[in-house]
C-alpha cells in the first residue's frame, strides 16, 4: 500500500471572497475550454494490444463540496473501490497569516494587505500491488493543474472582478445546465 501525503501553500493576491468568485470562474472556464477545445484522434495503425488494466481504471469520478472557508474534494476510481484508490484533496485559505518558515520559492509580494495563502492537503491511497508509482505521477500532474488553475484566477481577474456570489452561482447554473 501507497499513502502519500503532501501540503502546497500557494500565495494569492486576492482576498477570500476575491478568491472563493475567481475559483469559481477559473473552473467554468476550464470546463468550457475543455468543451469547446475540439480534440481531434488520428488513426496511425492498428495493432493487437493487451489490456493490463481495465479501461474504467483510468476514469475518476470527482465529488466536491465547499464553503467559504474550505474545499473538500474526493476522487474515486471507476473500476477499483476506494479501499484500493482514492485521493482527497482539503483545500483551506488562511488570510494575512503568512509564516516566516514559508518558504515561497517563485513569488514575492510587497503588498501583504490583500493575499491569502491556499493550501492544498493531497493524499493519494493506492492499495493494489505494482501500482505504488502511479501516486507520484499523480501528485507531479495535480501539482501542475493546481499552479495552472491559480494562474487562471489570477489572470482572468478583469473579467470575474465585479461579479457577485448571485452573478457566479447564476453563471455556474448556465454553463453546467
Amino acid at each position: 500500500m501507497v499513502k502519500l501525503c503532501k501540503i502546497y501553500a500557494f500565495v494569492i493576491p486576492l482576498t477570500q471572497k476575491q478568491f472563493n468568485i475567481g475559483n469559481r470562474y477559473a473552473l467554468i472556464k476550464k470546463y468550457e475550454k475543455d468543451k469547446d477545445s475540439g480534440i481531434k484522434i488520428k488513426f496511425i495503425s492498428r495493432k493487437k494490444s493487451i489490456h493490463i488494466t481495465h479501461d474504467e481504471a483510468c476514469i475518476l469520478t470527482e465529488n466536491s463540496s465547499y464553503n467559504d472557508c474550505i474545499i473538500y474534494t474526493t476522487y474515486l476510481n471507476n473500476h477499483y473501490p476506494s479501499d484500493v484508490f482514492k485521493i482527497t484533496v482539503e483545500t483551506s485559505l488562511s488570510e494575512n497569516n503568512f509564516s516566516k518558515s514559508l518558504d515561497i520559492k517563485y513569488y514575492k509580494y510587497t503588498d501583504l494587505e490583500n493575499q491569502l495563502i491556499c493550501y492544498k492537503k493531497l493524499t493519494i491511497e493506492i492499495n493494489k500491488f505494482m501500482c505504488g508509482w502511479i501516486a507520484n505521477e499523480i501528485d507531479k500532474n495535480l501539482l501542475e493543474q493546481y499552479v495552472e488553475h491559480h494562474h487562471i484566477i489570477i489572470n482572468t481577474k478583469e473579467e470575474w472582478k465585479k461579479l457577485s456570489y448571485d452573478d457566479i452561482d447564476k453563471l455556474e447554473r448556465k454553463t453546467y445546465g
